[in-house]
């Protein structure tokens, strides 16, 4: 069952010379927005520069952890280092748009009040 879910999530959006995408694009797009989620509810100061700098780190690590998974033969395949790329910029696109909902809804509530 897991690896019928990662075939259908290996196919292929765009694979070119400079941009790679697939449905896996999505997970890495919704992780990244997880994870800023939770970096919100965490930093009480809210400064973008760190919170971004926690994001990276983050899905850096995650991406280590694949490529080890990767090496001892789980469901993962084998990525090229212009995917692992995109799968960073992907899951850091998450977060940005994590915290602009965040700052939008903090901007309403406050016109509300």
């Amino acid at each position: 069952m897991i690896e019928q879910i990662s075939q259908i999530l290996n196919i292929e959006i765009i694979n070119n010379s400079f941009i790679y995408l697939s449905l896996w694009s999505f997970a890495h797009l919704t992780s990244g927005m997880w994870v800023m989620f939770f970096i919100l509810k965490i930093d009480k100061n809210k400064r973008n520069f760190l919170m971004f700098l926690t994001l990276f780190v983050a899905l850096f690590w995650y991406e280590i952890i694949e490529f080890y998974l990767m090496r001892v033969g789980s469901f993962f395949i084998i990525e090229t280092w212009q995917d692992t790329t995109w799968d960073m910029i992907v899951g850091m696109l998450g977060g940005f748009l994590t915290l602009k909902i965040y700052n939008l809804n903090k901007k309403n509530d406050k016109n509300e009040k």
